[in-house]
């Protein structure tokens, strides 16, 4: 009986063995917390395109944007942990959405599988041009001259943080004008209904354009897209905690190891094709490869930042 046992227990290691061996043998789904056409969009179908090839198997992208990624983190969370649905996670999506949650829809640690890290990114605080202020110091200076007179967008949670600590380490008296997205906060800030607004590369144009001003970045060094903006530390302001932002790939928990680290390969490869490499430069992101085991413990990292972070700035709760 133990022999026929060991037998049965053999055979099954054996063939669940020969199905991570053989994977991918079907079509790989990146699920993507934002729309068609935005920025991190058509790096993700870059990305997608150099895995596919590098596979041997389609490899699509599924739009599920709304609610700051809840939608898409969502999803992933409850799909089979086999390699074939996973997550373009990002530091907002991921962990932000958790901490500004009174009952967390999902835990960054325990509900998903870290494959790969890709970039990070900054936030830049843009201003109208119209705004008579060409510096941050010359910025401060005018909101503190005008109290409760300048309005700023907030586009997702990050740009909510980043403004937290901006207004209350600056001392800063502005109106919070929230908005679903970067877009729509976009269009208000180039119509002059609001002021500023702190928010990824998407503005640059418009920027380069002159009929904005990026006054400040996020990250700790100045990036190439806009060389000439300084660092929060350059203009005498603490450091952001969380910088800017990131963004990775996910799986549901409970993925395989050697489905994980086929997919990592894949996707860590990817960063370094000269396609994706002038994606991140046209969109202001900074490579960052990182390998499961390194991933997970940022995110390990990350949730504590931001768990901390919603806490001391005493952020209202959803």
């Amino acid at each position: 009986m133990k022999t026929i046992t060991a037998i049965v227990l053999a055979c099954a290691a054996f063939f669940c063995s020969s199905a991570h061996a053989q994977f991918p043998n079907k079509t790989i789904t990146i699920v993507m917390p934002y729309q068609p056409g935005s920025s991190t969009d058509g790096l993700v179908r870059t990305v997608a395109a150099s895995v596919s090839a590098e596979l041997g198997q389609p490899v699509v992208v599924d739009n599920k944007p709304g609610a700051d990624g809840l939608i898409a983190c969502s999803d992933v969370a409850k799909a089979t942990p086999d390699g074939y649905r996973i997550l373009f996670g990002t530091g907002g999506s991921l962990v932000a959405v958790p901490a500004l949650r009174k009952v967390p829809p999902y835990d960054a640690v325990k509900d998903f599988t870290p494959i790969a890290g890709l970039a990070d990114f900054s936030h830049f605080l843009f201003v109208n041009a119209s705004l008579p202020a060409k510096t941050m110091a010359e910025f401060i200076s005018y909101v503190k001259a005008n109290p409760g007179k300048v309005n700023y967008a907030t586009g997702n949670n990050i740009s909510l943080l980043t403004m937290a600590y901006l207004t209350r380490d600056a001392g800063l008296d502005m109106v919070k004008v929230p908005y679903k997205g970067e877009p729509a906060a976009l269009v208000d800030l180039l119509a002059n209904r609001v002021q500023a607004m702190s928010a990824t590369a998407l503005p640059v144009p418009h920027a380069k354009s002159g009929a904005l001003r990026a006054l400040v970045t996020t990250l700790p060094k100045r990036i190439a897209m806009l060389p000439d903006v300084p660092t929060m530390r350059e203009v005498g302001l603490k450091d952001i905690p969380f910088g800017g932002g990131w963004v990775a790939f996910f799986g549901p928990a409970g993925m395989p190891k050697d489905v994980v680290d086929r997919l990592s390969k894949a996707l860590i490869n990817a960063n370094a094709l000269p396609d994706v490499k002038l994606r991140m430069e046209q969109f202001g992101l900074v490579a960052a490869p990182l390998k499961p085991d390194e991933l997970g413990a940022h995110v390990r990292a990350q949730a504590v930042v931001y768990r901390d972070a919603v806490r001391e700035l005493n952020l209202t709760m959803e």
